[in-house]
């Protein structure tokens, strides 16, 4: 599990290529399992105010969109054979990103002081954009794109699923 657990580590840092991940079925079931635990257990702490039932609805259909369009993406480019390894690369990188930020997102929520909120702040934002790096970088190799594109690319299908997710969620 440390082995894993550095290896999307060193993902995150640009120094691994998605394609050393095993193109196995079980690879992505288990690297979904654990995102969507993660994922399932910061969203539950950090929107209170929510359902289970809005907060695991609206985690589905944002990682359905996500794993659609990233199929759509490779389809496209001819790559299907990478899609495994790059599905498993996003979520795998998404779930060590979620951990990174759980604790500055419940500092935006629970603190008041204006200087603690704007160094959270501040560091959320600059998470965001390493996200987008590493989305940029899986994408681009495996989608064989400019790591500009796969970083736009990552960015669109971010927001694409978040709407959606949003907008056809369980209330």
């Amino acid at each position: 599990m440390l082995q894993i657990i550095s290896f999307f580590w060193r993902l995150c840092l640009l120094k691994e290529a998605p394609s050393k991940i095993p193109n196995s079925i079980f690879a992505a079931l288990l690297t979904f399992g654990i995102y969507f635990i993660i994922d399932l257990t910061i969203l539950l702490n950090t929107r209170p105010e929510q359902s289970v039932l809005k907060i695991f609805s609206s985690s589905i259909i944002g990682i359905t969109i996500q794993l659609s369009l990233t199929y759509v993406l490779l389809k496209f480019k001819n790559r299907e054979f990478a899609y495994i390894p790059a599905i498993c690369s996003l979520l795998g990188t998404n779930a060590i990103m979620l951990l990174i930020l759980f604790p500055f997102n419940l500092t935006l929520l629970y603190v008041e002081n204006s200087n603690v909120l704007v160094i959270a702040n501040s560091v959320s934002l600059v998470c965001v954009g390493w996200w987008l790096a590493i989305a940029g970088f899986i994408y681009h190799k495996s989608a064989d794109v400019s790591m500009v594109q796969g970083s736009c690319l990552a960015l669109l299908i971010e927001i694409i699923s978040v709407l959606t997710a949003t907008k056809f969620s369980i209330s």
